[in-house]
Order: C-alpha cells, then structure tokens, then sequence
C-alpha cells in the first residue's frame, strides 16, 4: 500500500501504546475512554454528541456508534471544516482539502486518499439519508485528532488550527451563545472565514408544536437575499451575450410606462422609478407572473429613473420574468441548474417548490397574522436555504463558479446612494470606507411574515456572518451581525 499506509498503520500502533498506558483504548481508530458506560449491542445504532474544536455541534444527524463502530455525518463536518466535496458520476463522493484527495464508496471500506487505497474499520453508509464515514477519514482529509467519552457520550474532532482563529472561535462563541440566549433568539447562524467554519448553531425551535429544534442544517426563507440570485441570473445571461444591462425594459416587455426610458442595470438598481408591487396588488391571492407584470405597466413612475435609490419587489419581479423569457426556462428551474447545482446548494430550493422541510415562521413565538401569498415571492424572495448552503453560495461566488471575475465585480459595486457611504450594487448593499469598521461591507437581508435573514460579508478579511430566523420579534440582526463582527 505503500509509504502512506505503513506510516499510517505505525501510527495508529503507536497510539495504541501510548493509550494502553494513558488507560485508554483505540477502537475503531478513535480514540474511547475505558468504561462500561455505553454498551454496544450487536447490530445497534447509538447516538452520540459531536464536538469540532470545542464547539458542540447541532447535526440533524448526529454521530452513531453502529454495531461497535463510529461514524460521523460527512457532509456537516467536511463543511464545517472547509472541504470540498464533489458527488460523482460512478456514483463515489471525492472530499478535497488543500493538497489532501479522500474518494469514498458507499457500503465499501475502501477508502482512496490521494488515489492510494486504505482500508477502514466502518464502510462508509447511508443514516436516515445522511452519508456517514468512518473517523479514519477525517484524520486523513483533515489530520484531525478524534477522540471519544463515554461519559458524555461524545466524539470530538480537533484540527490543527491557527492561534488567531483558536482565539477567534472562542471569542465569537462566548459572545453570540450569551447574546442569542439573552435576546431569546430563534433560528440559526454561522461565522467563517473563508470556509473555515468559525462557528454554527441552532437555536430555539422549527417547529414548537412538534418540539423539533433548529439546527444547522434547519431550512429557513432567505426573503430578499433571493435578489442576488436574480442578479446572478441576469448577469449570466448577460455573460452569454443575452442581454445587456444597458438595455431598456422596453426591448423585453413592451407597454411600460417610459419603459424605454428604464434600463436593466436601473431594475437591479432599484432606481427605475416603477411603483412597489405589494401596494398595487392584492398580497394575500395568488397571482399569475404575467398578471402582474401587467398591473405594473399601467402604473405612473414614482421618479425619472436612475435619479435616486427607492427600494421596489417589483424590480426583481419583472427581472425574474425577464430571465424566463430569454432562457426558455421556468426561473425557479433556471436558478437550480445554474446557480444551486453549480454550488453544490443540496438543501436550497423554493417557498413554492420546498424539497425539504422548511422551519415553521413565528410573530413572538405565536402565529404570524400578516400573510403575502407565496406566488409573489417569485424572483425576489423565493429561495429558501440553510446556514451551511449559503456559505457555499458565497464561496461559489467568489470563486467565479457562477460567473466570471469582470461580472462577479461588476455585482458587488455600489452605483447608487442609499446613505452614507452605503450604495446598492446589483442584489447587494456595498458599503465602502469610510464606516464603522474602516473595511468594504458586502449584505443583505431579507424578512418575510415570520421570518428573517441577514448575510454580511467583508471581502477584505473573508469573513461572512449568517443568520436565519424563524421568528419576528424585536430582536434585530442587522444589528446583531455587526456586534459579531465587532469581536474580529
């Protein structure tokens, strides 16, 4: 098997004796406290409590000791350690971080790291649809140290990190679980920087009646942080020599109100003038796309277009109907082909078209009175996702996977002045020096009846701060994500 694997196999010899003399024993290649306090039946499945660096984990599923074996959930833990992931045509899944290359097949105790084969105690395997792997792996992937409590029932995952993020995540630990528990917070949130997870946690409930509580993986309504994803969109096609920015409405849509007067690059904007749709139609009935696009066209300008910012749904409305017309493509369909998939969003998909459980929205914790109809989500507040699938989306972004460099630059520049030194780029607020943390400032948010989001990101340093929220209530997380990134 080569180098690799004696060195491995020596390695874990070498453990073996230094644990017989500490009084532990390795089992499985992690290491398990002596103790008769978790018996394993044959053919049994436990569950246990996970750690990554300290930090417990929320996992919707969580950790198992199966017939005398340990697995841990894959797909949460190489995200939450920053590795790559890619699901392959001959149905093997390949984890890539840095210059380390784990390929995985299902039900086999194979594993190949950096094509050199090794053998596992665990075949990796399917747990109430998650894909669980032997610990061996993340020690190879990510040089990991894994351990085991039998007291507390626990496994913990500790990589080599650098001081600077040690101090980082114990920083941001202490400071967001006394503040969410403080201000009685509902949702989920997760700091990184870059794709090193510094911190993720649930908290409160998705659904009270039923005592499910949130987690990571908890999807929730992004609301209008779908208008980047509509920005995306335009500008792919924009990519594809579709369509210009610069282009008016009026050779997309004709009957609009000055509609050649308003340019693509004014509806991304939201400086086109056009009257918010929630106050022309009616919010609580379903509605044809077309229809309203309809009621909009007889409406008068609220002002000359590209003379000020005037936040509008209907901008991203019509830009959603654009995407449709010149794709071919419902947009729904059009965004998971060329956003969602490319960007690995397993967990995303749409408040109309759910393909996963979504968390139940709540007005302090009761019922929501106020109701929009979900048709009028569409292209600006449709998407639903989690935590983990939006870090994904970000890094899919800069690394250009969904557009090239020139027009992922051109999304996340700021034209027009909202205040301050806050301007709107094309789905993003960009706030550039000088603010109050002298660096450029990527967001957005997003609220729906019983929900709210918040994703701020500072390019400089890497850091992207998410938080979902399944409860509205006083509690402010604009706010509340800048508090966070006062503790970098």
């Amino acid at each position: 098997m080569g180098n690799e694997k004696r060195t491995f196999k020596f390695a874990i010899k070498r453990l073996l004796i230094i644990s017989i003399l500490a009084g532990t024993v390795i089992a499985n290649g992690v290491y398990a406290s002596v103790s008769t306090n978790v018996p394993v039946k044959s053919a049994s499945i436990i569950n246990i409590s996970s750690k990554i660096n300290g930090m417990k984990q929320s996992f919707s599923q969580p950790s198992v000791i199966k017939n005398g074996a340990y697995l841990v959930p894959m797909t949460q833990i190489f995200n939450s350690l920053g590795a790559k992931i890619t699901y392959n045509k001959d149905l093997s899944i390949t984890a890539t971080k840095g210059s380390k290359t784990v390929k995985l097949l299902v039900n086999k105790n194979t594993i190949y790291v950096n094509q050199k084969a090794l053998t596992v105690p665990a075949p990796t395997q399917v747990i109430n649809k998650k894909t669980m792997v032997s610990p061996i792996v993340v020690f190879q992937l990510f040089g990991a140290t894994v351990s085991y409590d039998s007291k507390s029932k626990t496994i913990s995952i500790n990589t080599p990190k650098i001081a600077y993020l040690e101090k980082q995540t114990d920083t941001i630990n202490s400071f967001v679980n006394s503040e969410a528990e403080k201000s009685n917070f509902n949702g989920s949130i997760l700091v990184a920087k870059g794709n090193q997870i510094l911190y993720q946690r649930g908290f409160g409930y998705a659904d009270i009646e039923k005592g499910i509580k949130n987690t990571v993986d908890t999807v929730f309504p992004i609301a209008s942080e779908t208008k980047s994803f509509t920005a995306i969109s335009i500008l792919q096609l924009e990519q594809e020599g579709k369509l210009s920015i610069n282009e008016p409405l009026s050779d997309f849509i004709s009957g609009f109100s000055e509609g050649n007067k308003i340019t693509l690059h004014n509806l991304l904007t939201h400086s086109s003038g056009i009257k918010e749709m929630l106050n022309v139609v009616d919010n609580g009935k379903k509605a044809e796309t077309k229809d309203v696009i309809d009621a909009l066209k007889n409406q008068k300008l609220d002002f000359e277009p590209g003379t000020k910012f005037h936040y509008s749904n209907s901008n991203y409305f019509i830009l959603g109907y654009i995407i449709e017309k010149l794709s071919g493509m419902p947009y729904h369909e059009y965004v998971r082909e060329h956003i969602l998939k490319p960007a690995g969003m397993i967990h995303t998909s749409f408040l109309t078209e759910p393909t996963e459980t979504i968390a139940s929205g709540y007005k302090n914790m009761g019922k929501p009175s106020e109701y929009i109809d979900k048709s009028l989500n569409f292209a600006l507040g449709d998407v639903v996702s989690t935590v983990g699938d939006m870090l994904k989306y970000n890094s899919a972004i800069q690394e250009n996977k969904l557009l090239n460099k020139k027009e992922t630059e051109k999304m996340q520049t700021g034209y027009i002045l909202v205040a301050g030194s806050t301007k709107y780029g094309y789905g993003w607020y960009i706030t550039e020096k000088p603010n109050r943390f002298q660096k450029k400032m990527i967001e957005h948010s997003g609220s729906l009846p019983g929900y709210k989001a918040q994703f701020l990101r500072f390019p400089e340093d890497n850091i992207s701060i998410i938080i979902m929220e399944n409860n509205e209530s006083n509690f402010d997380i604009i706010q509340f994500s800048r508090q966070i990134a006062q503790t970098f």
